[in-house]
């Protein structure tokens, strides 16, 4: 079964200690929701409740914090997710609403680049590599710039067979960028270290990165086991 972004909604960036993330239009209940939240330099990220981590980076010394989170919508999530950050920050995020998933188990693998400082206009995340569990899974590709002009992210790319990225937002204000991009892996192999581009270039700034696979619904057609098991319990239904 196909993953499908059937929607997003993006809450643009605020200097707070809290803010509300929008639910996505359309939400039923089983959709996989999908959540890439980042800020600033923050002793504490508390996230909204009902949510499974995917992956993390938090640090009072340096930009670039983020966070990660899925749950399956079953009617009590509310119309919005809050955040709250140990004092005030520069945050934002964004929900996609996710059909096609493998709800009981949804993430097949993750990664998370410790946010660094320098000189970059285009560069690549080394460590970010990632290996998806199954075939045809989504991946999604987030970045975070901190500093105090606004960006835009484009050029999403990884070394290994690289597919058609779909940016889902590129959240760029008040000194923070909240990039997201997805694509579908074919293969089930490493993507190799993921690069990207900077609008415009800085001198100086602090950019952090992560990266998961989303897999997809097994059925007999995409998940080989179920295939060959269906192809046996036919041959023996012959006899």
């Amino acid at each position: 079964m196909a993953l499908v972004i059937e929607s997003t909604a993006v809450t643009a960036n605020v200097n707070s200690n809290a803010i509300n993330l929008t639910k996505p239009s359309g939400v039923a209940v089983g959709d996989l929701l999908v959540i890439v939240f980042g800020c600033s330099g923050q002793a504490s990220i508390t996230p909204p409740s009902g949510f499974t981590v995917i992956s993390t980076y938090v640090s009072a010394g340096i930009a670039g914090n983020n966070w990660a989170g899925w749950r399956v919508a079953d009617g009590t999530e509310g119309s919005s997710f809050a955040f709250s950050t140990a004092t005030n920050a520069e945050q934002g995020g964004i929900v996609m609403r996710i059909s096609g998933a493998n709800n009981a188990s949804p993430i097949g693998a993750t990664a998370n680049q410790t946010p660094r400082e320098g000189n970059f206009q285009d560069s690549a995340f080394t460590g970010l590599s990632i290996t998806p569990a199954f075939a045809d899974s989504l991946l999604v590709y987030g970045i975070i710039v901190d500093d105090i002009t606004s960006y835009g992210v484009n050029g999403y790319a990884i070394a290994t067979s690289n597919p058609s990225w779909t940016e889902q937002c590129d959240s760029g204000s008040l000194g923070l960028d909240i990039a997201v991009a997805t694509a579908t892996r074919t293969a089930v192999t490493a993507t190799g270290d993921a690069s990207w581009n900077l609008v415009p270039a800085d001198t100086y700034i602090t950019v952090a990165g992560l990266m998961f696979a989303i897999s997809p619904l097994q059925t007999v057609a995409n998940f080989p086991p179920l295939k060959r098991f269906k192809q046996a319990i036919n041959r023996a239904s012959t006899y």
